[in-house]
């Protein structure tokens, strides 16, 4: 049994048996991957060591490989960032929730697509160290996304947005971080926004993303 030590961005959790999880996540070795932990939830340290696997969480971890097995064994964890400004806001939190959901929804078990750990790792220490309106990040981060799976919005897609998601599409592509984050715009200009550029990521991926957190996220932004 081989033995590996890996960053992991948290992507989503699955209960297994009794008192185990499977965590999903990405990592810069294993791509996307599943990995299996035992012995957590409950009360005390078991419920703490959960608490480290919230969506978007970055962590060093020891795993074992088992040939018998597409799981990974997860032997050991800790936080490699800190993230008490997503963790106490709201919005944020919301916002790593969805960008963690969009995520698992469209990475394939043992996909590697280069660069994306890296730039998803970045962006997640971004959205930590906002102040002031961060309300049009989930945009700005599915756009980028699009870009590092090699598909950028605004080529000759085959996919058609509605007149005004493509001129805001235009505007958001065409800026940088904080002017992207200045632009002016209401909720519901966000959520039809966002539901073409789930569109176009389907169109893309050959995936259904149906992400139940854009509801919650369009009601905080509103």
């Amino acid at each position: 049994m081989k033995r590996e030590t890996t960053d992991i961005i948290i992507l989503h959790t699955t209960k297994f048996g009794e008192n185990s999880i499977v965590v999903h996540a990405l990592s810069p070795v294993y791509g996307r991957c599943g990995l299996i932990i035992k012995g957590v939830g409950g009360t005390g340290k078991n419920k703490r060591v959960s608490a480290l696997f919230q969506p978007l969480n970055i962590l060093e971890a020891v795993v074992d490989e088992n040939p018998r097995s597409a799981l990974l064994s997860l032997r050991d964890v800790q936080m490699k960032h800190c993230f008490p400004s997503i963790r106490g806001n709201i919005l944020k939190n919301c916002i790593s929730v969805f960008i963690s959901e969009v995520l698992y929804r469209i990475l394939s078990d043992g996909s590697r697509e280069e660069g994306l750990f890296e730039w998803v790792e970045k962006m997640a220490c971004t959205l930590e160290e906002l102040d002031g309106n961060f309300s049009n990040f989930h945009l700005y981060f599915i756009i980028g996304l699009c870009r590092v799976l090699g598909f950028a919005p605004g080529d000759d897609t085959g996919y058609v947005f509605s007149e005004e998601n493509s001129a805001l599409l235009h505007k958001l592509a065409a800026s940088g971080f904080v002017e992207a984050m200045a632009l002016p715009a209401t909720g519901n200009m966000r959520l039809s926004f966002m539901e073409d550029m789930i569109g176009y990521l389907e169109y893309h991926t050959d995936k259904t993303i149906d992400a139940k957190s854009l509801k919650i996220l369009h009601e905080i932004l509103c």
